[in-house]
């Protein structure tokens, strides 16, 4: 009798659901091990897993976004990798460094597989920047400059200069951890105890960040994640702030995809993206470890993460990616070596989600009225919550 295992994933698009079903159908034949699929939503996959921690179901491996992991890893929920099984996956140095080490402990045990890698990048319209006389090797390489380029942009007329998520997007959260580490800070001080919303530099950079507003034309304002992309994937904006998705979109036109640049802001892009966990005391335990390894294995990187709309989580893939444009690999390369992430530490999915409420609240009261005083809204928002924030980590 074949072996039975569940296998969780996140929402994704239907192209990589089917690629992933036709795998285990001959993973089963192979292995002997059958593998019954799971799609879990956002909205629902955190209560999932949490069941799962607690009383224990039917999940043995599972996808986890990256900034979930440290909860789940607190409550002792998953089961560490063995130094063999690191060495047959290639080892740390084979995967994305800083994914590899959202996933790693104190103790060096390593709870976590990289397997999806977003990466935030600038995508640009060449013919809007070349028209504004612009270089993008350096348009994006400060706040200052990236402010400057969107004003420049403006100034030459042609396409609206720019377009984001403004609605609640976590996509927000991610744009401005890159202005607020450009500043030299975090959400967070360095031990993890208190949220340095207030902080003089912080400050500073999501002010920055949301003076951008003024380069969103009133027609682009308001947009959430999907329609904001497709803002620039339809050639409506000259420059947008995405993920690797952005590279299928564009390829659906060849005229677009050799209009389209890409950079890195501030030369330290944000890194996210989701991993494999095998969930503590399940029965089939050498199973679920070998499935871990052929799903993150190079043979089949690259085709997962494409159809993911990612990047692989393997550097040696990187090659095999394919992109709309040879010249994204320089890019894409140093995003790679160069990127961070967001706090790691058990509270941060909550502490995440309510920022992500409040700075949508910031965004929403900034649109409706321009003339507003960016200060006083963001101070109307986030000082408080940043209190509130305070005082549950000072008692965690």
């Amino acid at each position: 009798m074949a072996t039975k295992l569940t296998f969780s994933i996140m929402t994704h698009m239907a192209s990589l659901t089917t690629s992933l079903e036709d795998f285990l159908a001959r993973y089963a034949k192979t292995k002997f091990v059958d593998v019954t699929l799971l799609g879990l939503d956002y909205a629902t996959g955190w209560q999932e897993f949490v069941r799962n921690a607690i009383h224990g179901s039917n999940l043995q491996v599972s996808e986890v976004g990256s900034t979930w992991l440290n909860d789940f890893i607190a409550m002792n929920a998953l089961r560490p990798f063995s130094p063999a099984e690191i060495r047959n996956l290639g080892g740390a140095g084979a995967f994305a460094p800083a994914l590899w080490k959202i996933g790693v402990q104190a103790d060096q045990n390593v709870f976590a597989i990289p397997w999806m890698t977003d990466i935030r990048f600038v995508f640009y319209r060449r013919s809007q920047m070349a028209k504004a006389g612009l270089n993008p090797e350096t348009a994006f390489s400060t706040i200052e400059q990236f402010d400057q380029t969107l004003q420049a942009l403006q100034s030459a007329g042609g396409l609206p200069p720019f377009v984001v998520p403004t609605q609640k997007s976590h996509l927000t959260l991610h744009n401005l951890a890159m202005w607020i580490w450009s500043k030299g800070k975090d959400f967070l001080d360095e031990n993890g105890k208190r949220v340095l919303l207030m902080d003089p530099d912080v400050q500073d950079a999501m002010r920055s960040y949301f003076n951008l507003g003024r380069f969103i034309v009133p027609e682009l304002r308001n947009l959430a994640d999907e329609a904001s992309d497709a803002v620039f994937a339809q050639g409506r904006a000259a420059v947008v702030i995405a993920g690797p998705w952005m590279l299928n979109l564009i390829s659906n036109s060849p005229d677009l995809a050799a209009d389209t640049g890409i950079a890195v802001a501030f030369k330290q892009p944000y890194m996210g993206g989701s991993s494999l966990v095998i969930w503590k005391n399940v029965i089939r335990d050498r199973e679920s470890a070998e499935l871990v390894g052929s799903l993150t294995g190079a043979e089949y990187q690259a085709a997962f993460a494409h159809m993911a709309g990612q990047l692989p989580a393997r550097m040696d893939t990187l090659q095999e990616f394919p992109l709309p444009d040879p010249s994204y690999q320089q890019v894409i390369d140093f995003g790679f070596k160069n990127s961070r992430t967001l706090p790691n530490l058990p509270l941060w999915g909550m502490i995440e989600e309510r920022m992500v409420n409040s700075i949508a609240r910031v965004w929403a009261d900034l649109l409706e009225n321009p003339e507003a005083d960016v200060d006083m809204v963001m101070n109307h928002h986030l000082k408080l919550l940043g209190n509130r924030l305070n005082l549950v980590l000072s008692n965690s």
